[in-house]
């Protein structure tokens, strides 16, 4: 990743006086550019969210990442695909101990995802330091009426949002079924073509 410079200071005194608007400009450009959302720091309404999200991100990452890459199959989509852990405060045999509340993770289709990550080049170490690593997420305001909770990484890379069950059942129902269709008949050419 390139850096990106903000402002510049030139400090030489042979610049003449007219050049006062110059440095105001400069001073203006100098102040901190303000980043969208609202830290999450202990004692947020959000934060034991965002460390559960934390936490789990990095478990289900961690846990598919060793696993040898291979083609998706229609197995790795729906509700089979899908994973429950619990994660209790004091860690388990599976999980880490945590800050947190306990709280339940469910891992949809990390086959799926995995490969999307892959496929857009997203590298699991650094999508895991962005999402998970010391910075804290920030929360983004949502105007919306489902009460979904917006948090944007530090270096604004990712943004993860919540989703309410009916949303995933929609999700699920108009999105995922139809793609799983189009998925298997697509399978099912394909070892017709074969001899």
């Amino acid at each position: 990743m390139q850096g990106v410079l903000i402002s510049e200071l030139v400090i030489n005194n042979s610049f003449s006086s007219s050049s006062r608007r110059a440095k105001r400009r400069q001073k203006k450009l100098a102040k901190v550019v303000k980043r969208p959302g609202e830290a999450i720091i202990k004692g947020h309404r959000s934060y034991d969210l965002m460390l559960s999200l934390q936490l789990g991100i990095r478990y289900t990452v961690g846990k598919i990442t060793p696993i040898q890459r291979r083609e998706v199959r229609a197995s790795d989509f729906g509700p089979r695909a899908s994973f429950w852990m619990n994660f209790p405060k004091e860690g388990s045999q599976l999980t880490p101990s945590h800050q947190s509340v306990d709280f339940k993770w469910k891992d949809y289709c990390p086959m799926v995802f995995r490969n999307l990550r892959e496929m857009f080049k997203i590298d699991a170490a650094d999508y895991m330091m962005s999402i998970c690593g010391n910075d804290a997420l920030r929360e983004l305001s949502s105007p919306g009426k489902s009460g979904s909770v917006f948090f944007l990484s530090q270096d604004d890379r990712f943004m993860i949002k919540t989703l309410r069950k009916s949303e995933v059942q929609f999700l699920h129902e108009f999105i995922l079924e139809p793609v799983i269709a189009s998925f298997e008949a697509y399978l099912y050419k394909q070892s017709a073509k074969e001899p």
